[in-house]
């Protein structure tokens, strides 16, 4: 054997093993059909859809989990009261603010304070589905509506 071969088998070997064991994967229960997914750094919030499977009902049992930063559930309902979230899906964080996509709503909650400050209503657009929120800078956010195959571009008042 030539030693180009045996010292490729030596680096798959140690690097091979490393690359397979580099992921791994935790499962945390307890949620009712989650959707997403975002972090400020101190914690994990979860959007959660609600007992049910039902992307656009108005049926108020949607919520949004927290979670510590190493996966443990610290609040199953963190936000908000119940009955004011229907069908959770994107959320974002944009300063202390946590963004969420609600059906036909774009809703921000203080996660200081866990109070409802923004409620963008986009029902005159038609949509049923506002699915993801991505942050562009601080000042913008993007939502899109899967059913009406549209982006949406929204500027945040300050807070």
């Amino acid at each position: 054997m030539s030693k180009k071969f045996l010292f490729a088998v030596f680096i798959f070997l140690i690097f091979g093993v490393s690359f397979s064991n580099a992921a791994e994967k935790k499962v945390i229960e307890g949620f009712d059909s989650p959707e997403s997914i975002a972090s400020d750094g101190k914690y994990v919030y979860v959007s959660n859809m609600g007992k049910e499977l039902k992307a656009t009902a108005k049926d108020g049992d949607g919520y949004v989990s927290r979670l510590s930063l190493a996966g443990e559930v610290l609040d199953k309902q963190f936000l908000p009261e119940k009955g004011m979230l229907n069908s959770p899906k994107g959320i974002a964080i944009v300063g202390h603010v946590l963004y969420v996509a609600d059906v036909d709503h774009l809703i921000g909650f203080d996660l200081k304070t866990r109070q409802q400050v923004m409620d963008i209503d986009f029902s005159s657009e038609k949509t049923l589905f506002l699915n993801d929120v991505a942050v562009k800078d601080a000042h913008t956010l993007f939502v899109s509506a899967t059913d009406l195959g549209k982006i949406f571009q929204v500027r945040l008042s300050p807070v």
